[in-house]
């Protein structure tokens, strides 16, 4: 008799696992264990490095490309701008940072509407630069 069961349930149990089949082993053996034919090659151990090590080649032939068009920090950049011009302002607004209130007074409450970075700005003895 075989039972199935699943091998892997993948992250947080979703996706479809991959299950094994089991024989009940007769009294004094031990049960073995046989995983289900899969028509992959990886899984078969049908490919070899060559086939492989292509996709990650033609990447690197492309990177030369990608520099031209985006620029090596292009990426970084708009990621920080868009941290500084939307992710701020929904940490700041999130429901449980609304308001602040004061213990002592209760008439009194700060409450973030429009936040935003400025330009940066330094001063030195009382003159802003």
């Amino acid at each position: 008799m075989d039972v199935k069961r699943p091998l892997d349930r993948g992250i947080r149990g979703r996706g479809r696992g991959r299950g094994v089949s089991v024989r009940r082993p007769k009294a004094g053996r031990t049960a073995v264990q046989r995983p289900r034919p899969v028509g992959n090659s990886w899984e078969n151990g049908d490919l070899d490095s060559d086939v492989l090590d292509q996709p990650a080649q033609d990447k690197w032939r492309l990177l030369p490309e990608f520099l031209k068009v985006r620029g090596l920090v292009k990426q970084h950049i708009d990621s920080y701008n868009h941290l500084v011009q939307v992710e701020m302002k929904r940490i700041i607004l999130a429901k449980s940072n609304v308001e602040l209130r004061s213990d002592n007074y209760a008439n009194f409450f700060l409450r973030y509407e429009n936040i935003y970075v400025g330009q940066p700005e330094i001063e030195q003895d009382m003159i802003k630069y």
